[in-house]
């Protein structure tokens, strides 16, 4: 059973477990995804009118796609405790403390090592959260209580409960909702010339093509070891951000050129947008995926190139 699964990830999630018997627990009325048993469409905080319905037919393992905070996992933790199934949460690498040093709201020196799962987290909650509260319309206004780090704390806190965590990147592929990839090619298509700063330029980051990330969570679904785990997910490459624009161009077959300037000049773009307004690019964001590839076997299905290619390739400048 996928909470969520009608997403950017939870599309390829539900097309990499088509081998199984699955149930979808979901919001979206319209979505229709191939290969699943039963929908059951409602928020979250509904999931407890369900108990009886899927106590007939449990699953032997529960994916929480949907745990943004403390609340929220509660929720789904409780509901896969009662059905004694296998319980994996969706996390975030944005748990670490170099995420909270290159946001610039935690104090040390950078380090340049790849996180591991055993790595310090933020001391900082909440990474998102302005000064002011955001607008009740603001679409945005989730983020203020967004933070992995206190749902994590609920499942593995859970009593009964065999949960593993899995830590994701910055996950990027063709209908990404963060146009992570696009936001490149967009500013190819306005201009001849790219700027970026001296250091956001051998800045590097960890991401993963959504197909791997799909494949590594539905290996730890096949994984009927019910000890309870924390496996990050990433792809092999980790490129200075330079080279990952000059490779986004040579897909989309931009002609321009790209200009690393100082620091200093404020012409020189920001990777990624949802970084704070003045990130520390000196803090690498890599990740370690050793365990996952030496405990499951995992390895990536879709290379850089072919990744970027489905990213950016119906793309043009």
């Amino acid at each position: 059973m996928v909470l969520g699964g009608t997403g950017f990830i939870g599309k390829r999630l539900v097309a990499a477990l088509n081998v199984h018997r699955l149930a979808l627990f979901h919001r979206n009325p319209t979505a229709d995804p191939q290969d699943v048993h039963d929908h059951v469409i409602g928020n979250l905080s509904d999931l407890p009118k369900f108990q009886a319905q899927f106590e007939l037919d449990r699953p032997d393992v529960v994916v929480d796609m949907l745990a943004q905070n403390a609340a929220c996992a509660r929720l789904s933790t409780q509901f896969a405790t009662a059905l004694g199934s296998r319980y994996i949460m969706i996390s975030s690498s944005s748990v670490y403390r170099q995420y909270g040093v290159f946001l610039g709201i935690e104090g040390g020196a950078p380090s340049t090592d790849p996180a591991t799962e055993k790595s310090a987290l933020r001391a900082r909650l909440f990474p998102y959260r302005q000064a002011l509260p955001r607008r009740p319309d603001d679409p945005q206004k989730w983020m203020d209580d967004y933070d992995k780090i206190p749902a994590e704390e609920v499942c593995r806190s859970h009593p009964g409960l065999a949960a593993t965590i899995m830590r994701l990147p910055m996950v990027y592929g063709s209908n990404d909702p963060d146009n992570r990839v696009g936001e490149y090619v967009e500013a190819m298509r306005r201009n001849s010339e790219i700027r970026i700063t001296e250091t956001a330029a051998g800045w590097r980051n960890a991401r993963g093509h959504v197909d791997n990330v799909a494949r590594a969570i539905a290996m730890t679904v096949d994984n009927e070891n019910t000890e309870p785990q924390i496996y990050n997910v990433a792809d092999a490459a980790s490129i200075p951000e330079a080279e990952w624009i000059e490779r986004i161009a040579k897909i989309v077959g931009w002609n321009g050129r790209l200009v690393v300037v100082p620091d200093s000049d404020p012409t020189g773009i920001k990777p990624i947008s949802e970084a704070s307004h003045n990130p520390n690019y000196h803090q690498d964001l890599r990740l370690s995926s050793e365990r996952i590839r030496t405990v499951l076997g995992y390895s990536e299905v879709v290379e850089l190139e072919p990744g970027l290619q489905d990213a950016a390739g119906h793309l043009s400048p």
